[in-house]
């Protein structure tokens, strides 16, 4: 069996191509986003039962005339919605910015945003059910929030331009229709701003 077909476990319908999928970064630079090739080596730092992390490394890429160096560190939580993304970026010259981004896919979907939040979204159809993507971070770490739309196939995107000189850090994922816990954009856009405020208060415990 194919996993691009449904056959009652779940399956991968998801176009990502050029695009940043759901939460690539790049560099937003005189209107065109630069980013990386694929990575070149991998580090495997935890692999579960709780919570797994994998760290990427990418050979030195231009920003413009800008090189980058790229270290990512990805993880994800055991029934978590997202995956946790921490970017950590040298250049020779300052970075004007870290921008990170939702596909659009052919634009039959509706965007939203909710800066003061922190978060930007995306709700489609793709087969027969809908699907919200989504994107959390710091709103304090937000320099921007912008929509690209291009006649380019898998260049337009839902954007959030980051502040390069504070910790690159956010969650990224989706909530898929047929999995019975999201049924509406509504019902994913609630359960994101719930997100950013755990995120912004996280729990503290203390042992005496």
């Amino acid at each position: 069996g194919s996993y691009h077909q449904d056959t009652g476990e779940g399956y991968d319908p998801y176009h990502v191509g050029d695009s940043r999928g759901i939460g690539g970064i790049g560099v937003w630079l005189d209107d065109s986003l630069y980013v990386s090739r694929n990575f070149t080596e991998y580090k495997i730092l935890a692999n579960g039962p709780l919570r797994t992390i994998i760290q990427l490394n990418y050979a030195p890429w231009k920003a413009g005339t800008i090189t980058v160096k790229e270290t990512k560190k990805i993880s994800i939580d055991l029934g978590s919605q997202f995956y946790h993304m921490e970017e950590f970026l040298e250049s020779d010259e300052p970075l004007p910015n870290v921008t990170t981004g939702i596909t659009l896919h052919e634009g039959k979907g509706k965007a939203y945003a909710d800066a003061t939040s922190g978060w930007i979204s995306y709700w489609e159809t793709i087969d027969d059910a809908q699907l919200g993507t989504g994107i959390v971070t710091y709103p304090a770490h937000i320099l921007e929030q912008f929509e690209h739309k291009s006649l380019t196939k898998d260049q337009s995107h839902s954007y959030l331009s980051l502040d390069p000189r504070k910790k690159v850090s956010y969650f990224a994922g989706f909530g898929w229709e047929k999995a019975g816990e999201f049924s509406s954009a509504a019902e994913w856009n609630l359960h994101l701003t719930q997100f950013s405020r755990k995120l912004l208060s996280p729990l503290t415990v203390t042992f005496n």
